[in-house]
C-alpha cells in the first residue's frame, strides 16, 4: 500500500497483474493496520470492502523489478474490525 484516504486506497502490485487491474474493475480488499493511541497500548484492525480501479500506470525501477501502481476509489464504507491476532 502507498496511500490510504477517506475514499480510495494507491497500492503497487506485480506488473503480470495489469490484466486484472484494469480501470473499471472492482476488486476486493483487506488493510491490516496496527493504531497506537497515546498513552495505550496498540491495536491491530482489519478494514475490508471493495474498490473500483480509477487508473494504473508502471513504475519503472532499474534496481528491481517494475511495478504497477493501482489507484482504487472505495465502492462502499470499509469495513473495520478489531483484530486480535
Amino acid at each position: 500500500t502507498i496511500n490510504v484516504s477517506a475514499s480510495g486506497v494507491c497500492l503497487e502490485v506485480a506488473l503480470e497483474d495489469r490484466e486484472a487491474f484494469s480501470p473499471g474493475a472492482t476488486i476486493p480488499l483487506q488493510i491490516n493496520t496496527a493504531t497506537v493511541t497515546p498513552g495505550a497500548m496498540e491495536s491491530m484492525h482489519k478494514l475490508s470492502g471493495k474498490g473500483t480501479v480509477i487508473r494504473n500506470w508502471v513504475v519503472e525501477n532499474p534496481d528491481h523489478e517494475n511495478r504497477l501502481c493501482v489507484a482504487l476509489a472505495f465502492t462502499e464504507r470499509l469495513n473495520v474490525e478489531l483484530n486480535d491476532g
